[in-house]
């Protein structure tokens, strides 16, 4: 790999990361500013359920950030046993990135 293509997957790398740490952001504010309801109306229901198989790795995670958004831990791990996990996830990419990006303006 030539220096050029190097600094272009690295810009690339870099452009993907920004994107998943804004996203992840954006499902961990999302239960602070929509109401409950309305935001679970407009969720769907998982496939696997719908489908009878049990459910998914991803199950009751929107209920779990909703009940983590109010505070209740317990009540998040109930829903799904990684929507704390997840959701600190999101919240320490989404710094690392803003603290890289402050870093690499200032360089």
């Amino acid at each position: 790999m030539t220096f050029k293509k190097q600094s272009d997957l690295k810009k690339a790398l870099y452009i993907v990361w920004g994107i998943i740490a804004v996203m992840g952001q954006v499902l961990v504010l999302i239960p602070f500013f929509i109401d409950e309801k309305k935001l679970l109306k407009s969720t769907p229901v998982c496939s696997a359920t719908l489908s009878g198989e049990g459910s998914c790795v991803f199950c009751g995670l929107t209920r779990g950030f909703i009940a983590l958004s109010k505070g209740l831990v317990e009540e998040a791990l109930l829903w799904n046993k990684f929507s704390l996990l997840i959701f600190i996830f999101f919240i320490i990419n989404f710094i690392i990135f803003t603290i890289s990006l402050i870093y690499l303006k200032n360089k």
